[in-house]
């Protein structure tokens, strides 16, 4: 099991990653919308688990909008590695197809630990009944 100071690592990386991009960029590449304020570049917005996530800019702090909820540093890291992965396709187009695990690039290489960390714990709480998942 991951340690939560590889996740920090990772977001750290990630954050620095994102840093040296544009927000427009960013924000055209994958889906997201740029917020401004006064100074400019206040925010990335765009919808995670069927809600508004704000992404303050340039420290890329998370937060729903209108919600003090915490956002865990596993879902911080996910969406740093989307919007690092938006950038890396060049503008690739979204597809709104499904993707399998084993079809993203080293996906194959993580299979194992993929079932064990996320397959096998959501076939456990949702079993047949996925209907309560969406």
């Amino acid at each position: 099991m991951a340690r939560i100071d590889d996740f920090k690592q990772a977001r750290a990386f990630s954050k620095k990653g994102l840093s040296e991009k544009d927000p427009e960029i960013i924000a055209d590449l994958s889906g997201a919308t740029v917020k401004r304020d006064e100074q400019g570049v206040s925010a990335l917005s765009l919808k995670f688990l069927n809600r508004d996530l704000n992404i303050s800019w340039p420290d890329m702090e998370f937060s729903y909008e209108g919600s003090n909820e915490e956002i865990s540093i596993q879902q911080q890291v996910l969406l740093l590695h989307y919007l690092n992965g938006a950038c890396a396709s060049n503008g690739a187009a979204i597809t709104d197809e499904w993707t399998s695990f084993q079809d993203v690039p080293d996906g194959r290489f993580y299979m194992d630990a993929f079932i064990k960390r996320a397959k096998e714990p959501l076939l456990r709480a949702f079993g047949n009944n996925l209907g309560i998942l969406f």
